[in-house]
């Protein structure tokens, strides 16, 4: 082969290795871009950890959904529902009859620092309903009553006292009772009605309405009428209301048969004495002017 063909041909071999070489080039230039292309496509995220809107979409629905069944869930069962409150008339046990009344102080020498008090000891039965789909526990259950007076329907006021609430009251209390779910809770509530003097002039100065209802309807006797009503007030502190200072409560009037306080005032008074609180009480009547009492009493 002459010169000049060697020459062209190796000329033609530099070319076409060359191009070669060009091409590969490219074909790694475009499989970098590509790479990087995909590798920035992978780090691109929506709603910062989803790959495409679609699943983000779907995704955050779902969780809002799940929570708001949640929501629904719970508020259908802890929505506190007011317990139904329906309560018996007050009684003395037949057992308890003996101790249903208690006498301290002397009507003659009541004053602030030794008062004259007479307390009739009730009980009460309590029936609650609950429409909770859960147990509610309670803090508290209170029972505050008032004496009504022989129109049985007018509070009556104490004669030495000032305000509304200074006549003979009825209280009672029970702590820590659970409610139980879709069902009726029954318990026992002690009760104790308080009359109390505290100025022996004043009292006796005036016809005292519950010293004068007291003895005359608490004699046992035939043919009277021994009721006694209240007017009452029933309150609940439910735990899960606690916070928001409200107490469902119900109200009414009921009544109870006075126990026998004067045949239990003459079982008292050879034990006390003449001098002493169940003396007083019987003296008073007979020459303070309460009339009738000495009468009711046999002296």
């Amino acid at each position: 082969m002459d010169p000049r063909a060697r020459r062209n041909s190796a000329i033609g071999s530099q070319r076409t290795s060359g191009k070669f070489d060009d091409d590969r080039k490219s074909l790694v230039r475009q499989s970098a871009d590509v790479e990087q292309s995909v590798t920035q496509n992978s780090r691109r995220k929506i709603c910062l950890c989803f790959r495409t809107r679609r699943g983000c979409i779907v995704t955050i629905a779902f969780l809002i959904l799940t929570l708001l069944t949640a929501l629904g869930v719970a508020a259908y069962l802890l929505y506190p529902r007011i317990p139904t409150i329906s309560i018996s008339e007050p009684y003395v046990p037949a057992e308890k009859t003996a101790d249903a009344v208690r006498v301290t102080g002397n009507l003659l020498q009541a004053n602030e620092t030794n008062p004259f008090i007479v307390e009739i000891q009730l009980y009460v039965n309590v029936t609650v309903y609950s429409p909770n789909r859960i147990n509610i526990p309670t803090n508290a259950i209170l029972f505050r009553g008032t004496l009504l007076g022989p129109d049985n329907k007018t509070p009556i006021r104490s004669a030495t006292g000032t305000g509304e609430d200074d006549g003979p009251r009825v209280l009672g209390q029970t702590n820590r009772t659970n409610f139980l779910s879709m069902r009726e809770t029954s318990f026992v509530m002690p009760l104790s009605l308080s009359y109390g003097v505290t100025d022996a002039a004043v009292a006796l100065g005036t016809s005292d309405v519950a010293l004068m209802l007291l003895t005359e309807r608490c004699t046992g006797q035939s043919g009277v009428d021994s009721r006694l009503f209240i007017g009452y007030t029933v309150s609940v502190d439910l735990s899960i209301l606690t916070w928001t200072g409200f107490k469902p409560s119900v109200s009414g009037k009921t009544a109870f048969k006075c126990p026998n306080i004067v045949a239990l005032v003459k079982s008292k008074s050879g034990e006390v004495g003449a001098g002493g609180a169940v003396g007083g009480l019987l003296s008073a009547a007979v020459s303070g002017g309460v009339s009738g009492l000495s009468a009711l009493l046999g002296f």
